[in-house]
């Protein structure tokens, strides 16, 4: 099977690497013809195919748990290229990866690898996960297997931005417009990058329950060194990450015991926020939304929110705040957001909630 992925480069560059990912998968995935050039927006490859290797070698097995970046490959990319990715799979079931609103994926059966243009055959697991996500009333990026991230040797001073939170960042409803805003404002000086789960935690790692169990990632803190402080190129980090703390509890999801404790969960969130401030990074934090629609809330949890935002509006652990709470809370049923602002599911904001959120993220907190 050959997948080719296409995105859009926020920044320069004069050579290329790729990290890939097999952590979230007990089966071994083998690759050969591993490969990255310029392409347009639709993936066809434009000029000559950079061959990447590992440690020299052109083909590699990666195992369950394991992860690898490639050696460097000089190209020269611009500001706003397209690049591909392109991979052929020889064995193995491709289990672990990332879910984005922001990059392509195509799929074709067969070896194409090394083909201008490779043409989409459409995964059956994409078929499977839109039904699904019809029938829960989910929003839900399509996964990209294997790759976590495309690396370039920017030699103009760029850095990048980083969104760590939960499915309220990582459906990319605001953090889409968002990074359009940034690239607009700040040509080739930013890229916007979304480390963020769905259902994901603060205090907690994943649901053991169920057919839920690892599906929602470990706990913000179990992750964050390698998701963020791994990098050494991050200035500036937006977080939103609780929410589900509070939503999954009494639920499929999550027992009823991980009911936050409110002075247990700020002592958490400081802690989290320290951790960014000492490796100085600057934060921009979101508070959280009003879910009172939401299937999974109740009078209680409303409590949780109210306190949790209360005492989060006034901290002294951010560089910056966004109140969405106020921006999405209908004024005539507190608690509830403005149905005009949310998706069907209740809970994450549609594409008018996503460009208001975006819109009150004030971009000259970057100019710093």
């Amino acid at each position: 099977r050959t997948y080719r992925l296409i995105i859009n480069s926020a920044i320069s560059g004069t050579s290329a690497r790729i990290r890939l990912s097999n952590k979230y998968s007990s089966c071994a995935v083998a690759l050969e013809k591993i490969s990255i050039a310029r392409c347009n927006k639709s993936g066809d490859l434009i000029g000559s195919i950079k061959a990447l290797t590992f440690h020299g070698q052109s083909s590699i097995k990666l195992g369950g748990g394991e992860s690898v970046i490639s050696d460097s490959v000089c190209m020269t990319v611009s500001v706003n290229d397209y690049l591909a990715v392109t991979f052929l799979v020889t064995s193995g079931s491709l289990k672990s990866g990332n879910a984005l609103s922001s990059a392509d994926l195509i799929f074709c059966n067969g070896d194409r690898a090394f083909e201008k243009t490779v043409p989409d055959d459409n995964r059956p697991l994409t078929k499977v996960i839109k039904a699904v996500t019809r029938l829960i009333n989910l929003q839900q990026p399509m996964p990209i297997p294997l790759i976590e991230a495309v690396e370039l040797d920017n030699q103009e001073n760029a850095s990048a931005i980083v969104c760590f939170g939960d499915s309220i960042m990582q459906q990319g409803k605001w953090t889409g417009v968002f990074e359009k805003a940034v690239r607009e404002k700040y040509k080739g000086k930013y890229s916007v990058i979304n480390m963020s789960i769905t259902g994901n935690r603060l205090q907690y790692d994943c649901s053991e329950r169920f057919f839920l169990k690892g599906f929602f990632g470990a706990s913000a803190f179990n992750r964050v060194e390698e998701n963020i402080f791994a990098y050494n190129n991050i200035s500036h980090a937006i977080i939103s990450i609780g929410i589900n703390d509070i939503l999954q509890p009494g639920t499929l999801e999550a027992p009823k015991s991980e009911i936050p404790v409110i002075p247990q969960f700020c002592n958490s969130l400081t802690r989290l926020f320290n951790m960014f401030t000492e490796h100085k990074i600057k934060t921009l934090a979101i508070n959280y939304l009003p879910v009172g629609d939401c299937r999974d809330c109740r009078k209680y949890k409303e409590l949780i929110r109210t306190k949790i935002n209360e005492w989060l509006n006034t901290a002294d652990i951010y560089d910056e705040l966004v109140d969405i709470n106020s921006l999405l809370t209908d004024p005539q049923k507190p608690g509830y957001a403005i149905r005009e602002m949310i998706c069907k599911d209740k809970l994450h904001p549609n594409k008018l909630g996503g460009k208001t959120i975006a819109n009150a993220i004030p971009l000259k907190f970057f100019d710093e």
